[in-house]
């Protein structure tokens, strides 16, 4: 009876073609702010694998992020000479033990680098741990529902320093320091 009353298609298509519309000119009024932090791979990266029972699978993923272009508003900013470069090359391990359970391992390893009229800063290490664990309950034929936690290890560098010993800023490190 709950299973009914949750799943019963109250929606209409005009319903959802209503909020898709109003949710689409809501993201066009957004701006984003510039930041290049190659530590974290696409989300897409993070999705748990499904397959069968007591299975492994190891995927890589590479990810290169670049900023030459500053815009301030709606101004391109012509005689900024920052430029920042982000790689990171991860690795991530899958272990499916049944049906509902899965589980995953993330590593990367960040290389950035990042130049100024002054100085160019580099960095290389590897990056935070990320643990993620993922409860698949099949709901119906078509529908199913997925339940992620996950954990950060924090692994990854902290002490990168510059050509001057100099410690460099927290967003130039590999790692974060903190478990989240």
């Amino acid at each position: 009876m709950l299973n009914k009353l949750l799943f019963k298609n109250v929606w209409s298509n005009e319903m959802k073609f209503g909020i898709f519309i109003i949710l689409f000119f809501l993201m066009q009024a957004l701006s984003a702010q510039t930041c290049c932090n190659a530590g974290a791979p696409v989300s897409s990266f993070y999705g748990v694998q499904n397959g069968a029972d007591n299975s492994w699978a190891i995927n890589l993923s590479y990810e290169h992020k670049s900023i030459n272009l500053l815009v301030d508003q709606n101004e391109r900013l012509i005689n900024d000479p920052r430029t920042r470069l982000g790689q990171s090359l991860s690795t991530k391990v899958d272990y499916v033990l049944n049906p509902n359970w899965s589980f995953s391992a993330i590593l990367p390893l960040i290389y950035q680098s990042r130049k100024t009229i002054s100085t160019t800063e580099n960095s290389l290490g590897i990056g935070d741990l990320l643990l993620i664990s993922q409860y698949s309950l099949t709901l119906k034929k078509n529908y199913a529902l997925g339940l992620s936690a996950g954990l950060k290890v924090p692994l990854g560098q902290r002490n990168h320093r510059s050509e001057a010993s100099i410690l460099l800023s927290p967003d130039m490190q590999s790692g974060s320091g903190s478990l989240d």
